[in-house]
């Protein structure tokens, strides 16, 4: 292995990225034990805070291109956790609401964040805790900057 094989392996992108991985790994094996499609997991999220909107804005909150929206929303109705109807003042509208079947899927899914989150910050004490929420915060912000300077973010391909 080369010096910058190293490097890579131990950077922290590379950490960062092992970190996600395993932690959506979990929950999203939790989500398909659901019947929901791991890449379905933002949009339900989405649509259980704006019960009632239309496929459109989902697409543009998750950064998502419309057709994908379409075909997980199509699967999602199949599957019980949502329903579309069209809005009463403007026939055209179609508007995507949420089922019961969803709502407790969306609890289990708080549930099982809770139960990623024991994991993930096990053995920290609380100012370890929030230091680390510190650095992430600032992680974040740096890349939110980088991606402003570059055009913005990639947009997600497939939910």
């Amino acid at each position: 292995m080369d010096q910058m094989e190293g490097r890579y392996r131990d950077s922290v992108n590379m950490l960062l990225g092992k970190i996600a991985h395993m932690s959506y790994s979990m929950m999203f094996q939790e989500a398909k034990n659901l019947g929901i499609h791991p890449g379905q997991v933002p949009i339900c999220g989405y649509l259980y805070h704006h019960d009632g909107c239309r496929q459109k804005e989902i697409g543009e909150a998750l950064r998502i291109r419309p057709s994908t929206v379409s075909v997980s929303i199509e699967r999602m109705e199949k599957n019980g956790l949502i329903v579309r109807k069209r809005d009463a003042m403007h026939p055209r509208i179609v508007k995507v609401y949420v089922t019961e079947k969803l709502r407790g899927c969306y609890r289990t899914f708080g549930e099982i964040l809770e139960k990623n989150e024991k994991a993930i910050i096990h053995g920290f004490t609380e100012e370890e805790k929030e230091q680390l929420k510190g650095y992430l915060n600032r992680i974040l912000s740096n890349l939110e900057q980088e991606s402003k300077k570059s055009g913005g973010c990639c947009r997600q391909e497939e939910v």
